[in-house]
This record gives structure tokens, sequence and C-alpha cells, in this order.
């Protein structure tokens, strides 16, 4: 039998929302014994790792928080640096703007590791620094995920995303069983 594949789910934190539904949702249903999943959070507010992570834990799925400070903070991204060289994921899947981000920019500290991005909302406010962000760095992924048609269209139009890198996966509807209780 060959050895479980390593995937790293990272995203900004584990408060109970939507993507962090999604995050609890592979983490627990990808087959173990052909994946060996982590799950790693860039913050946690004040002490707290978060429902989500409680939720994890319980349901036997590692958690690692880098517990970044601010969105700069220069320890905090060495943490990160050796979470993910210690894990060595062959699969690194962020999920949200600065998970997202943080991918692009240390996935590749393993030659092996690809790379995916997860968008889940269209973001409507003005934020041109994160959209010139986005813009500069779509292309380190392997691939882009979005939630929906639109998400897909924002993220090609607006964040520079090639149509050969989208991916669109439809999740259920809103309120679907199977959610961890901290999310509902």
């Amino acid at each position: 039998m060959t050895e479980p594949r390593r995937v790293c789910l990272l995203i900004t934190e584990l408060l109970p929302a939507g993507a962090e539904r999604i995050v609890y949702e592979l983490a627990t249903r990808l087959d173990r014994t052909r994946w060996d999943v982590l799950v790693c959070s860039l913050r946690s507010p004040a002490g707290d790792d978060g429902a989500v992570a409680r939720e994890l834990a319980a349901a036997g799925v590692r958690t690692e928080h880098v517990r970044l400070a601010h969105k700069l903070d220069p320890r905090g991204l060495v943490r990160l640096t050796r979470i993910l060289r210690r894990f060595r994921p062959h699969l690194l899947h962020a999920h949200l703007f600065h998970a997202n981000l943080a991918a692009r920019l240390f996935g590749r500290l393993g030659r092996k590791t690809r790379v995916v991005s997860t968008v889940h909302i269209v973001e409507r406010r003005p934020l041109r620094t994160r959209r010139l962000l986005e813009r500069a760095l779509a292309f380190r992924d392997d691939a882009t995920v979005c939630v929906s048609d639109a998400v897909a269209r924002h993220a090609r139009e607006e964040l520079g995303v090639s149509r050969a890198r989208l991916r669109v996966i439809r999740g259920k509807r809103a309120g679907s069983s199977g959610s961890p209780r901290a999310a509902r």
C-alpha cells in the first residue's frame, strides 16, 4: 500500500462561517487511507483557535495555528514556513484572500507542492491593493477554484485568473446537512 498524500488546507481563521464549513467538510470527508490532512489557520482571535478548530479536533483532524499578529507579521510568516516545511504537503489548498496570498507566496517551498486557491466571494468593496496582489500572483496557482459561476467571472475579469487555471465547484445550498455544529 502506498503512503497517503499530504494535503494542507490553509485558511485565514477557523471561526464558524461558509468557507470554514467547506474546509471542515473537506478535512473530515477525505479518505484517511489516501490523504494525510492538516488544517492550518493564519490567525486566531484572542487566544481562541475557533469553534471550527474544536470541531476538527473532535473529528480527529490535525490543526496548526500560525497566529499572525498582523498581516505582515514576520514571526508568523516564519511559523507558517516551518509548518509547511515540516508537513511537506503534496497539495496546499487555500481558502480566502489572506490564505490564498500566503499559499501563492510560500506554497512553492516544497518543489513538489501543488497550490490551489479558492475564491469564495465576489468582493464588491474597492480593495485596489488586494486586486493588484491577486492579479500579480494568480499565475502561481496550479488551479483556482471558485464556488459559483459568478465568482468565476469575477476571478477571471477582476482578479486576472486565466481560464486554463479556473475551476468551478458548486456547493450545496445553505442550510444543508453535514456541516459542523459550530457553523450552524
